[in-house]
């Protein structure tokens, strides 16, 4: 599968991955040249964010993103928490891994159709 990635999605930028070992250096999120300019400006996120995560996944921890989701909705206060109502929502999908989600034999079955729920449900609101 690693070796056909590139046939799939073709050639990558490797300049994310130099941020990624910024904040792993940090411990906390920064930005290319190791600045702290996302933490500061949380209460500036006001657009829905739905966050994705792999019940296997051993790259990006699943606790990471209900943590962050958790983050921004002490920052943002109480809003409708229904499944399609909040601002900030997090699925996690059970036996899936980091790129499973996107490349599993089961991804067309189990997680596409709830992508297009959501951006369907995204672009009325």
């Amino acid at each position: 599968t690693h070796n056909a990635m590139m046939d799939v999605v073709g050639t990558v930028s490797t300049e994310p991955f130099k941020q990624i070992a910024q904040m792993i250096r940090a411990g906390r999120t920064v930005d290319a040249h190791g600045a702290d300019t996302y933490l500061p400006n949380g209460p500036a996120l006001t657009m829905p964010i739905d966050f994705l995560a792999g019940e296997r996944n051993q790259i990006f921890l699943p606790e990471t993103t209900q943590r962050t989701m958790n983050w921004l909705r002490e920052i943002h206060g109480d809003w409708p928490q229904t499944k399609f109502d909040a601002r900030f929502t997090r699925h996690l999908f059970r036996g899936y891994a980091h790129m499973d989600l996107f490349i599993g034999k089961s991804a067309h079955i189990d997680i596409f159709p709830y992508l297009l729920e959501r951006l369907q449900t995204r672009g009325k609101a």
